[in-house]
């Protein structure tokens, strides 16, 4: 082992790696000035870059802003059992235990709240899985667990057969969670998990997305007199706010097609 020290430019495709006679090389696939040295951090999304070293690369105007799949927005396993509290579901019985037993729900990744258990969003690059959102199923079937009543939730068995017998419960022959598709889910689970996002949403009470955006367009023609925390800090809002608002508009049409066919 030899220590190897990355200094292209962050987050972009400015170095290529090869492996010749046993050695790694690195090459710039772009034009560097002569004396010019950058450090490069790796691919790391806004939070990441904001949160471990106190910047992020910045986007020129909010419509040039990526999603990449490194960008996620947690949604905690108590917003979704307040949800559900709020919609009359008041089981008593933990959910969380198993479903982090199942690899459903997974710590937090931030220093100081790995006790928190939750479901990471992030924008897909296959759209008809669940809306273009990876994480969207994950966060349904937890919805559809605090939407079980206490008896059938106690019926579930908590050894080996406890991933099976749930996803046969969610979907009939499941076996796997979470299940393929959407079509399982329930009404109320996705009453349930609509609220939970809408009060992550509520994290960003003061502005809306769009006024976000303008803000972000505004102050960047004015980048010198602006703190580059405050910019990356607008940056994420943006970010997290566009993968909630897709998670949303999906779970919402699923909601209207359910109440399309009830009424017919």
């Amino acid at each position: 082992m030899v220590p190897f020290v990355d200094q292209a430019n962050h987050g972009k495709p400015h170095l290529e790696f090869r492996c010749h006679k046993g050695s790694v090389r690195g090459r710039a696939i772009r034009h560097i000035a002569p004396g010019e040295i950058l450090q490069s951090y790796g691919e790391l999304s806004a939070a990441d870059s904001l949160y471990r070293y106190g910047f992020a690369d910045l986007a020129k105007t909010s419509a040039e802003i990526t999603l990449s799949a490194k960008e996620v927005v947690s949604i905690s396993v108590e917003l979704v059992q307040a949800s559900a509290k709020r919609h009359g579901c008041v089981g008593k019985l933990p959910r969380a235990p198993l479903l982090e037993k199942l690899g459903v729900v997974d710590p937090s990744p931030w220093d100081g709240v790995e006790d928190l258990l939750g479901v990471e969003l992030s924008l897909s690059r296959r759209p008809a899985a669940s809306g273009g959102v990876r994480g969207l199923r994950a966060l349904l079937v937890v919805a559809s667990c605090y939407a079980m009543a206490d008896e059938d939730w106690s019926a579930l068995p908590s050894g080996p057969a406890a991933e099976s017998s749930l996803a046969a419960v969610l979907a009939a022959g499941g076996r796997k969670l979470p299940p393929p598709g959407v079509a399982w889910v329930s009404r109320a689970a996705l009453v349930i998990c609509i609220g939970a996002l809408e009060l992550r949403q509520k994290a960003y009470r003061t502005s809306s997305l769009t006024e976000e955006e303008q803000q972000y367009d505004a102050e960047m023609k004015q980048k010198a007199h602006f703190d580059p925390v405050h910019l990356g800090l607008r940056q994420l809002r943006i970010i997290e706010q566009r993968i909630l608002k897709t998670a949303l508009d999906f779970v919402r049409t699923i909601l209207d097609s359910h109440l399309g066919v009830s009424e017919n």
